[in-house]
């Protein structure tokens, strides 16, 4: 079962017989909704849930107050950021379960222990499309799907910012800015964040080249600028903001039918009727 048949199966039990194709729920999920925010949810409700109920836990970590104030810098992390699975697995599915965190208020996630090193990973996915890519009217969006109750499906339009146009590549990187600055990972009990992409632009150049870029004073061999290169810097700040108190953050290339998903919650983003002028973080108030 690949990333997103888990994902339909735990999102049915919590929709109880909502199909895909209702893209207009209210929440996190349509950013131009005017409905009523829900209210607040008790820890009671959100362990009750039908899509969450009986679901394993991740053992709540003995080194817990290290990973919010901070561990050993990794060393040369740039090399590091790509996530190769161990032998024997052709997809994070093979390794990432549905778990509840060790968040003070659980919530679920797709998480991997490694038995060999005691490490636990989250995985996030992570998707951007752009509609008229390279023309003047076109309108793009960026995924973040983090929870496998479909509870919160994140799906906003990319921001506007003067010298940059609405493309495809930005929409991508804008995602994997935006799933780091979601929420505090490693409080979550988690000591390395694995970011499933859907495109080889970001999962390619987000290491070692990104580390090139910044020495060559944001330009690439030939001489030309960088593009998208605001995001690029703010992505090189999340990593390095997590790097140096210890925690991995890495990318993995996701294969087309985990990618069907997360394409289809930026679609959201890219039809929605308002294009913010400005980069606004995503809040999320549900674990």
């Amino acid at each position: 079962m690949n990333n997103f048949g888990l994902f339909e199966r735990y999102a049915r039990a919590y929709h109880s017989g909502e199909t895909d194709d209702e893209d207009d729920e209210s929440g996190a999920r349509n950013s131009d909704s005017n409905d009523t925010a829900a209210p607040p949810r008790s820890l009671q409700d959100i362990l009750s849930d039908s899509a969450v109920a009986g679901l394993p836990a991740l053992p709540f970590p003995d080194d817990i107050n290290e990973l919010i104030n901070g561990g050993p810098p990794i060393e040369n992390a740039a090399a590091k950021r790509q996530f190769v699975p161990p032998a024997g697995t052709t997809s994070p599915a093979d390794l990432f379960k549905p778990m509840m965190n060790a968040c003070t208020v659980p919530g679920p996630r797709w998480i991997y222990h490694d038995p060999a090193t005691g490490v636990n990973s989250v995985l996030i996915f992570t998707g951007g499309l752009a509609l008229n890519d390279g023309q003047e009217n076109a309108r793009a969006g960026y995924s973040v799907i983090f929870r496998p109750d479909a509870r919160v499906e994140i799906g906003q339009a990319l921001e506007f910012v003067p010298g940059y146009a609405l493309t495809q590549d930005r929409a991508h990187l804008r995602a994997a800015v935006a799933a780091l600055r979601l929420r505090y990972w490693a409080g979550e009990g988690f000591w390395r964040i694995v970011i499933g992409a859907t495109s080889e632009y970001v999962v390619q150049n987000a290491g070692e080249r990104l580390e090139r870029w910044r020495a060559n004073r944001w330009k690439y061999s030939n001489g030309r600028a960088v593009k998208n290169k605001d995001l690029w810097m703010l992505l090189l700040e999340e990593l390095e903001l997590f790097e140096r108190k210890g925690v991995s953050v890495q990318f993995y290339l996701l294969d087309a039918q985990s990618a069907a998903r997360v394409m289809k919650v930026a679609k959201r983003g890219a039809t929605s009727n308002k294009i913010p002028i400005e980069l606004t973080d995503v809040l999320v108030a549900a674990c």
